[in-house]
């Protein structure tokens, strides 16, 4: 559950710098995965709207990547991008590893990214 920190950090500096839709967007992720995870993690509604809002925040971040303002913003996005996939990948084929890897590559790594971006990028919905 602690792994979720930087994603809840997230939202109020996305708020705070004016990116309204991630700070949304992160709200929704950050309710949904943690009554997700304290419902012991059991398929259903709550897992596929838990899904939902993580696969759109992944989605929304690679969008980023297409504004991103400097080559290390983009080298760092990617980084995230590829880490986020490679790390979702490797817990679907190896499940064992899925308890240690899954707070790094779902929540910390996504969550760096979002601080990220909510403060170098601006909304993907307009202007600041």
């Amino acid at each position: 559950m602690s792994s979720h920190v930087l994603l809840a950090c997230a939202a109020p500096l996305a708020y705070l710098h004016g990116v309204y839709d991630l700070a949304v967007l992160l709200s929704f992720v950050v309710t949904f995965s943690l009554a997700f995870h304290r419902n012991t993690e059991q398929n259903g509604g709550l897992a596929m709207i838990d899904r939902f809002f993580a696969r759109l925040l992944f989605t929304y971040g690679t969008l980023q990547i297409l504004q991103a303002n400097n080559i290390k913003l983009v080298v760092f996005e990617v980084c995230c991008a590829i880490a986020t996939t490679g790390i979702w990948v490797f817990t679907r084929m190896f499940v064992q590893y899925n308890a240690f890897w899954h707070p790094i590559g779902l929540h910390i790594i996504p969550g760096l990214w979002a601080c990220v971006v909510s403060c170098t990028h601006q909304s993907l919905l307009g202007k600041r």
